[in-house]
């Protein structure tokens, strides 16, 4: 019986993330996901209260997972060596040539790595959650990205104004909009280090800039 039950689960799993991927949260209906696996609608509620239980039994363990991947990453980060690195005069190409770089290079790898393992857990997480409490799983990604960035200010001994904040808030924003645009867009692991890549050169520049006004107030 056990066995069965396994089986009835992982099918109502499977015909959920279809049905959630084809017509977003709002838009699935149990009773044709019943339907799908031969079960009755009672069966489904049973097992996951409702609708919105369905859905978070699909994403909740990989979401975990990779808030508790990515706040780590940011808490190990070497912000002072970031700092630092932007106060220098030097070129990409020796930036290259740091160990931060690397360091940098690494982290990049394991978010990428994490996301397109799980591509589907996150499609759903990214683009079809609304109407669920994970409509707003990119601000918490948002909100430690806006930490780790308010540390290099920190660096700084200046005080932010709150249009600096507004700023590095919309930063932040951007940031956990590209593992948006990388999920969203289907990209392979290549075209996602290229985007990401790009991105780290552009920023890298506005943050010399912003950081360097603020060494000569």
């Amino acid at each position: 019986m056990r066995t069965i039950d396994t089986k009835t689960t992982e099918n109502i799993l499977k015909y959920a993330s279809l049905e959630f991927m084809e017509k977003n949260f709002l838009g699935g209906n149990i009773r044709d996901i019943a339907k799908k696996c031969n079960v009755s609608s009672h069966t489904i509620y049973t097992r996951f209260g409702n609708k919105e239980g369905l859905f978070t039994a699909l994403v909740k363990e990989k979401a975990d997972e990779f808030l508790n991947l990515y706040n780590n990453l940011h808490n190990n980060a070497d912000v002072h060596a970031d700092y630092q690195l932007y106060q220098e005069e030097i070129t990409d190409n020796e930036v290259k040539n740091k160990d931060y770089y690397y360091k940098a290079n690494e982290a990049t790898d394991k978010v990428l790595d994490f996301l397109l393992k799980n591509r589907d857990s996150f499609k759903l997480l990214f683009c079809k959650s609304e109407g669920t409490e994970y409509a707003t799983y990119l601000d918490k990604i948002t909100e430690i990205e806006e930490k780790n960035y308010m540390k290099l200010f920190d660096f700084s001994s200046k005080k932010i104004s709150k249009s600096k904040q507004f700023f590095l808030h919309k930063l932040a924003q951007e940031s956990s909009r590209d593992l948006y645009e990388i999920i969203s867009n289907d990209m392979k692991k290549e075209e996602a280090k290229e985007f990401i890549e790009l991105e780290k050169r552009f920023r890298m520049s506005g943050w010399k800039n912003l950081l360097k006004e603020l060494k000569n107030v």
